[in-house]
C-alpha cells in the first residue's frame, strides 16, 4: 500500500520548525514520498506576503535541501503555485489521490485549530488522516479541536511529535523586515533573503 503525505503552507519563509516537522513525519509515519506544497495564495491568510510564491518555492527548495538523506521521499512541489488561484487543499487532495492508497495531510496547531474553517472540511477528512505535529508543551486546545473534528467530520488524526522550538514566521518576517538575522531560517535561505531583499523595509507581512 502506496502512502502519501502533503504538507502544505505559504513557507514564507520557511524555518527549522517546518524542516524538523518533515523530518518528524517522515521518520515516524514511513510515507513512501512527502509532498512539500507552497502555496499560491492561501485563503486562509488575511493578507499575503509580498515575497512571490516563485521565491517562496526556491526558498522552500533550499531549506528542505537539509533533509537530502530521505533522497525521492521528500519532494517540494510546484503544482500549487503554477495555479494561479486560491490554494484550496481539497483540490490538491482530489489531484494527488489518484497516485496513492492512502494520505496524510501534515498541519500544525495553527491550522488545525482553524481546521474547521477550511473549505470542504468533510471532503478533506473523508479522503485524508491528518498527521498533527505537535510543537508544543501544552496540548490542550489541539486535544479539544480534535475530539470536536471527530465528532463532527470522522477525522482521523494522528500524532507527529517533535521537541518546542520557539519559532515562528510572523517573528521572524519583523526581523527579516529590519534587515536583522533571526533565529530559526538555514543559512541557504538566509542568503538567499539577502541576495534577493525579501521582507526587508517591508513591514510586517
Amino acid at each position: 500500500m502506496s502512502i502519501l503525505g502533503i504538507y502544505g503552507g505559504t513557507f514564507s519563509p520557511p524555518h527549522i520548525g517546518h524542516i524538523y516537522a518533515a523530518s518528524a513525519f517522515l521518520e515516524q509515519i514511513r510515507p513512501d514520498k512527502l509532498l512539500i506544497m507552497p502555496a499560491y495564495l492561501s485563503p486562509n491568510k488575511s493578507s499575503e506576503s509580498t515575497v512571490s510564491a516563485v521565491d517562496r518555492y526556491n526558498m522552500a527548495v533550499l531549506a528542505f535541501s537539509d533533509l537530502r538523506q530521505y533522497g525521492k521521499s521528500l519532494f517540494v512541489s510546484d503544482w500549487e503555485i503554477k495555479r494561479p488561484e486560491k490554494s484550496y487543499t481539497y483540490k490538491t487532495i482530489e489531484h494527488f489521490e489518484k497516485d496513492a492508497d492512502e494520505i496524510y495531510l501534515v498541519i500544525g496547531t495553527d491550522m488545525l485549530l482553524t481546521f474547521d474553517k477550511w473549505k470542504n472540511v468533510d471532503r478533506i477528512c473523508s479522503s485524508a488522516r491528518l498527521a498533527y505535529v505537535s510543537r508544543t508543551d501544552d496540548d490542550s486546545a489541539a486535544n479539544e479541536k480534535i475530539r470536536a473534528l471527530q465528532a463532527n467530520y470522522g477525522a482521523d488524526v494522528v500524532r507527529v511529535t517533535v521537541p518546542p522550538l520557539p519559532c515562528d514566521s510572523t517573528h521572524i518576517r519583523e526581523v527579516l523586515s529590519r534587515g536583522g538575522r533571526p533565529y530559526g531560517v538555514t543559512e541557504k535561505v538566509y542568503e538567499y533573503v539577502v541576495r534577493n531583499r525579501l521582507y526587508m523595509n517591508d513591514g510586517i507581512n
